[in-house]
């Protein structure tokens, strides 16, 4: 009999992670999984650590070579006998009753297409630093445009059929590529979250959505993808100001301050009252040191919530994270 829900756990030279990541899947108070980790080539003791799990639940699928998380995936997606995917990234881990709780507001809503829950965000050494919970339900598309209101792979469930609708995910992407997976599941299905952590979200120096040249790649592109859904909306300037402002940002810490003023200028033009654009504006023109500089100093003087609104940085008064785009 097919497994009720698929766990895909994508992974490249992170032995060190995998195992732990593996471990919070086989210690789930629900148990009617498989899981399908996808290594696209490590060229670590990866495949040795699998094997020590001996349980039947378990399948290692190795690619010839690297072709990326979103590849992984899919290739994980194609080869799953699920009803439901799940994502778990291979530096991340799960509270045992997480695929439990969330497969309860599948039963109880049988419209949803998709259930988020919240995430203690971890460091590299295990500390607590942080806490995530999703705040909308229902129909979200039009409001996930503006940022990222569900979280990442390793926080959501989906339902498998969902994927014929929305398609996979999109493998020319190197950073975003759940944010745009969700975006495009939001036209079709309604979201739910369960409102309490069931993730702990690792951060740390060699995440890829802490390269700003692959997420700048990966901004230009989704602005492309999106812009026509943008303006059906009413409030849609707004929005492609924010989108335009996050992508100066990216300009300015590859070191691009020329572009960078650019999409200021436009955000400005978009939504004219918004502080945080004039601040970025204004520390372009002395080059990426004053932007550090300006992060550094907003963070240490001001109001928290005064510094998310300048800033644009992940911590909002209670230490929440927001999941940037």
């Amino acid at each position: 009999m097919d497994p009720k829900i698929s766990v895909i756990i994508p992974t490249k030279n992170r032995a060190h992670y995998v195992s732990s990541a593996v471990q919070s899947v086989l210690g789930q108070t629900f148990g009617d999984f498989e899981v399908l980790i996808v290594d696209g080539a490590s060229t670590d003791n990866t495949r040795e650590v699998v094997s020590k799990f001996h349980d039947e639940r378990i399948r290692y699928i190795r690619e010839r070579k690297d072709r990326g998380a979103s590849a992984s995936r899919n290739t994980g997606i194609s080869q799953s006998r699920g009803k439901f995917i799940a994502f778990l990234d291979d530096d991340d881990l799960w509270v045992p009753s997480k695929l439990s709780k969330q497969l309860n507001l599948f039963d109880k809503n049988p419209c949803i297409g998709a259930v988020s829950a919240g995430a203690w965000i971890i460091n590299e050494n295990d500390e607590t630093i942080g806490f995530r919970i999703p705040s909308l339900r229902g129909n979200i598309f039009p409001k996930i445009l503006s940022k990222n209101h569900v979280g990442n792979c390793s926080m959501v469930l989906v339902r498998k059929e969902c994927f014929e609708k929305s398609g996979l995910f999109d493998e020319n992407l190197e950073a975003s590529e759940d944010y745009d997976l969700w975006v495009r599941l939001t036209k079709h299905y309604e979201f739910d979250y369960v409102n309490e952590p069931l993730v702990l979200y690792r951060v740390h120096e060699k995440r890829i959505s802490t390269n700003p040249y692959k997420a700048l790649r990966a901004k230009k592109l989704l602005i492309k993808k999106h812009s026509k859904e943008l303006t059906k909306l009413s409030n849609h300037r707004r929005i492609l100001g924010s989108w335009q402002y996050r992508l100066g940002v990216l300009y300015c810490k590859c070191g691009d301050m020329g572009h960078g003023k650019k999409e200021f200028l436009k955000a400005i033009r978009n939504d004219p009252f918004s502080i945080r654009y004039y601040a970025r504006l204004f520390a372009s023109f002395f080059g990426l040191t004053l932007q550090d500089a300006l992060d550094r100093l907003l963070k240490s003087s001001l109001p928290i919530s005064l510094q998310f609104q300048i800033t644009g940085v992940i911590f909002t008064a209670k230490n929440v994270h927001d999941f940037d785009v």
